[in-house]
């Protein structure tokens, strides 16, 4: 067997990912016997099952992308002016990753977003051109 196949290096990370549980299960305990010292009673979470999770990454996946990125901030703006933070906000709640940035720049360099620098202040306000 080679030294580097792909069964090796998931047998290596496996490992280390069931001794990093460990770590956080023996965290967990010394936390729920400080708080039962001090009668605190705290409920424990339900674990989240891996068909649920996979499920839910498929969703996503399946209904995130009903824009390219250029024509969702573009139906962000419409009619309005937003600051950078709220476009991103809005880019993350959509599911995308990282953030607008680059899509701002691309659509401010087209002319298709106005850009207009907040004054004392980080970031810009977009409105569509």
């Amino acid at each position: 067997m080679p030294r580097f196949s792909p069964f090796v290096s998931l047998e290596r990370s496996l490992t280390k990912l069931v001794a990093e549980r460990q770590t956080h299960v023996d965290a967990l305990a010394r936390i729920d016997a400080l708080f039962s010292k001090f009668g605190i009673g705290v409920a424990a979470p339900a674990p989240v099952a891996v068909a649920a999770v996979a499920a839910r990454a498929k969703a996503t996946k399946a209904g995130r992308r009903k824009f390219t990125g250029e024509e969702f901030v573009l139906s962000l703006l419409n009619g309005k002016s937003l600051v950078t933070a709220e476009i991103n906000k809005a880019w993350i709640a959509a599911g995308r990753t990282g953030n607008a940035d680059n899509t701002l720049y691309i659509l401010n360099k087209k002319n298709a977003v106005k850009r207009v620098r907040v004054p004392k202040g980080l970031g810009s306000v977009y409105s569509v051109a």
